[in-house]
């Protein structure tokens, strides 16, 4: 449970495994929750991306996928077992009927791997795209072209429509912004004096989650909105989103509305990770205000 923390500050210099330490003999010895901050340069030497070896073959026909390889060997520690999702994005990114994925990972003497902004996917795309862009060479077709002619509608990787895809879309915007047309097919055609002047493009993709979210909306007589949910906002504007969220179901101000949060007394939320804390969050604030609101109308007709 979060509480009112004690003040004080551990110095600055210190490693961050010895600021939890610090925070451990706090919690024992004043018998109450205390809250450890630690500065963006610090949670980098305290936690890094894992390494990884990873193998991307393709196969095609007539510019189509008719096979898919990605297979990663990915490092964990020597004292927990942390597992990255590297290779599944090629299962849902191209339509192919014949994909093979794989993942393991290895034991070093490193400290634990964390999450570091989109786990997985970036190091996972990235050779994806570059083995898709060395296909396209081969084969000599517009890079853009191969990704469109494969193209696809569902999710392989469960068999499922996607619940909503703009792809196509931002292919189009993109290209026509940056005159596409005009690049030259070969690779390396483009010089200003030394220099070789890239001109290539490539595909990220990250999965829409959902988790479990609850939200409480109290109207006071003072016509002002107080919601809460257990979430956090780690700066990614948890409070703003929420507060437009409640505001629009209410169809009041945005001055009108106070979310709360940060505290387990709270209704329970999922952790702020994963890129779901709107949709989950979200949708559990914008269903307790429009209840909130068909009560109102309930209590008017009363």
């Amino acid at each position: 449970m979060v509480s009112p923390f004690v003040g004080g500050a551990f110095g600055s210099g210190l490693r961050p495994q010895y600021h939890l330490a610090l925070a451990v003999m706090a919690v024992l010895e004043l018998k109450r929750p205390v809250r450890v901050t630690l500065t963006r340069q610090q949670m980098f030497t305290f936690a890094h991306r894992p390494q990884s070896i990873q193998r991307v073959a393709l196969g095609a026909a007539d510019g189509r996928l008719q096979a898919v390889i990605h297979e990663a060997v990915s490092e964990t520690s020597q004292y927990e077992d942390y597992c990255d999702v590297v290779v599944n994005w090629a299962g849902q990114l191209y339509r192919c009927e014949n994909v093979t994925l794989g993942y393991k990972g290895v034991r070093l003497d490193v400290p634990t791997p964390a999450d570091m902004r989109a786990p997985g996917a970036a190091q996972g795309l990235f050779p994806l795209e570059v083995a898709i862009d060395e296909l396209a060479e081969a084969l000599l077709m517009d890079p853009l072209q191969l990704r469109l002619i494969n193209y696809a509608e569902r999710d392989a990787n469960r068999n499922l429509p996607f619940s909503s895809k703009a792809l196509r879309d931002c292919y189009r915007e993109g290209a026509e912004r940056f005159g596409w047309q005009k690049r030259p097919l070969a690779p390396r055609a483009r010089r200003e004096g030394n220099e070789l002047i890239g001109w290539g493009m490539a595909t990220g993709a990250w999965d829409a989650m959902q988790n479990e979210a609850s939200a409480r909306a109290v109207l006071t007589r003072d016509g002002r909105v107080t919601v809460s949910s257990s979430t956090a906002d780690i700066g990614t504007g948890t409070y703003t989103a929420m507060t437009q969220i409640a505001a629009d179901a209410l169809g009041v101000s945005l001055q009108e509305v106070v979310f709360e949060l940060g505290d387990t007394r709270l209704p329970n939320a999922p952790i702020e990770g994963g890129s779901w804390t709107v949709s989950s969050v979200g949708s559990a604030v914008d269903a307790a205000c429009k209840r909130l609101s068909n009560r109102l109308v309930e209590l008017a007709r009363q």
